[in-house]
């Protein structure tokens, strides 16, 4: 039984057109993924069968639910079809919750305006909903506040919002976008198993392939606002009709490109040693003790001229403040940061600002990091002005002009402005600023969380070709082991503020040693693998106000003993481990 029908759905804002022609069915129970990349018409899609579009945007064709035509459905009804007989889930849970009202108001609120309950009971269906979306367990109650809690924790809310009246159809719109790998699996389980219980349809829109592999029964692909292929999971991918869907297969599976590591002998270019980093917080009492947030424990990490190191783990687990620290933009507790021998915290301001030209940022969001006034000329050409005297006007044109050319534009790209480009070519720009300093270390934060597989797959073969030819260094800070697998020479590993492996990169993704790092490799979504194969890891990372005594990973270990819960092991070379490990497991005994 066919429960949403789209026939031929065209939509048009302005002199715009932005959907051409779209039909799609959803059968009862049945999961949809809709895939394609930014622009292609995915999100519109929703909001037209939401009814919640722009204002001057024209719509024809018909939508139909359960055999109602919502494009003739009045505003009014709308208003009680919407949350009551679909659900949607937003992208960005923080704009999609209000930051001044508690959760529990949130989620009652569509309870309120769509189901004749009394306050006691619309109180014990919150409680409830809480409970089912897993949140109860988190210790997460209804007088939290949206700030309060993790992204994984505010999506689960959104969920919680979309699932309150229970719903016919459930449309989930890029709900794992920048969410930490096992959030993401972790979401996606969450969202197969309320459909399931529920028997409502779910349409899972998403740019990623990978991710409505293991999840939809049927797939369509989205391009330029039509639908270009429309199949059954297994057939689509076993089987692709159309250029779109093989372009998009091949961006996902595309196998890594090997970069020549530095030769064994090579300096040692920036070391950590022993860093820790507390960050204060507020008295509990007015005459209370001063409490600290310790988000780095004790990490060493040294990197060779030439290397590229990922840094990998959770949301929470320290990879940025460890990264802000070698900037030299945190100064550590304890412990020490060299770069080229030099420790930088110990240096004067003169000294430190001579240095910094040789260690530059690659930002996650290059708009947000981006004056939108400015030309691109100017944003690139920014840094140089440390530089002074030692670089006059016509050199620092020339090596605006050269940082482009390095990075895929032109010279002609200098006189736009950021809002001309695509995300794409945006961070291609945030590469060429860093690169116009000629620096020797590259600190790149998550510099593809948010794009696009093609685009993401275009910017690490950039950052690979320049690699090569200009003999960078890099660390490489990612939630996602796979586009690391990409990049690196190296991974390290971190938990709650500690590195808990370190190995050269194919030996990890080969033989795995701490379980958290299997965990993360098993929660990743592979293309063909079949619905449902991966697996999300229980919890989520603990908070460095309370952190679990012994190993900080034990509360969600599948191999935890007793042992593990009053000792904390020490990274050091394991008997089975490709590299180094801080697991009992393998340190001569075992977690019992």
């Amino acid at each position: 039984m066919t429960l949403l029908d789209i026939d031929r759905l065209s939509l048009a804002i302005g002199s715009h057109r932005i959907l051409d022609d779209v039909s799609l069915t959803v059968r009862a129970g049945e999961t949809l993924g809709i895939v394609g990349e930014s622009g292609s018409g995915k999100s519109l899609t929703a909001l037209s069968v939401m009814r919640l579009l722009p204002a001057g945007a024209r719509l024809a064709g018909s939508i139909r639910l359960d055999g109602v035509d919502l494009l003739a459905t009045s505003e009014r009804d709308m208003c009680g079809i919407r949350g009551r007989h679909i659900g949607l889930v937003f992208q960005e849970p923080m704009t999609a919750l209000n930051p001044v009202h508690t959760i529990g108001d949130q989620i009652a609120e569509a309870v309120r305006l769509h189901l004749p309950l009394g306050r006691a009971d619309t109180e014990a269906r919150v409680t409830r909903l809480l409970d089912r979306v897993g949140l109860a367990s988190q210790r997460v109650g209804p007088d939290r506040y949206p700030h309060q809690l993790s992204g994984g924790q505010r999506q689960r809310v959104v969920i919680a919002i979309a699932i309150a009246c229970d719903p016919k159809l459930l449309i989930a719109d890029e709900p794992t976008t920048a969410l930490d790998v096992t959030v993401q699996a972790q979401i996606l389980a969450l969202l197969r198993e309320v459909a399931a219980e529920d028997g409502a349809s779910l349409v899972l829109i998403t740019h990623d392939l990978a991710v409505v592999a293991e999840t939809a029964e049927r797939i369509a692909v989205m391009k330029d606002g039509r639908v270009v292929e429309e199949a059954a999971t297994l057939d689509l991918f076993n089987a692709p009709r159309s250029d779109e869907t093989r372009r998009l297969i091949a961006a996902t599976t595309a196998a890594p490109r090997t970069v020549p590591p530095p030769p064994a002998d090579a300096p040692v270019l920036v070391a950590a040693e022993g860093v820790d980093r507390a960050y204060p917080l507020p008295r509990a009492t007015l005459f209370g003790p001063r409490r600290q947030a310790r988000v780095l424990h004790d990490v060493s990490l040294s990197i060779r001229a030439g290397e590229s190191v990922g840094l990998v783990g959770e949301s929470g687990s320290g990879k940025s403040t460890l990264a802000r620290t070698i900037l030299a933009l945190d100064r550590p507790n304890a412990g020490t940061v060299r770069f080229r021998g030099e420790d930088l915290f110990a240096l004067p301001p003169a000294g430190l600002r001579a240095v910094r030209p040789g260690i530059q940022a690659v930002f996650q969001d290059p708009y947000g990091s981006f004056d939108p006034r400015q030309t691109i000329a100017r944003i690139v050409g920014e840094p140089l002005h440390l530089l002074g005297a030692d670089c006059p006007g016509d050199e620092r044109r020339r090596r605006v002009v050269e940082a482009l050319e390095h990075v895929g534009l032109s010279a002609a790209d200098a006189e736009r402005y950021p809002h001309q480009f695509s995300g794409g070519q945006r961070q291609r720009i945030a590469i060429a600023r860093a690169l116009a300093m000629q620096p020797d270390l590259l600190v790149l934060d998550e510099p593809v969380a948010s794009l696009d597989v093609s685009i993401q797959a275009q910017v690490l073969n950039l950052f690979l070709d320049l690699r090569q030819q200009l003999g960078l260094t890099a660390v490489f800070i990612s939630h996602d082991l796979g586009v690391v697998h990409h990049v690196s020479d190296r991974v390290a590993i971190m938990y709650l503020g500690r590195i808990v492996e370190l190995s050269d990169t194919v030996p990890l993704f080969e033989r795995p040693a701490h379980p958290y790092t299997r965990a993360l490799l098993d929660s990743v979504p592979k293309l063909g693998a079949g619905r449902g194969a991966f697996s999300a890891v229980a919890g989520e990372i603990p908070s460095p106000l309370n952190p679990p005594p012994g190993c900080a990973f034990h509360p969600r270990c599948p191999f935890a003993g007793p042992r593990c819960s009053v000792e904390r092991p020490i990274l050091k070379a394991g008997a089975d481990a490709p590299g180094t490990v801080a697991c009992h497991l393998y340190d001569g005994g075992t977690g019992a």
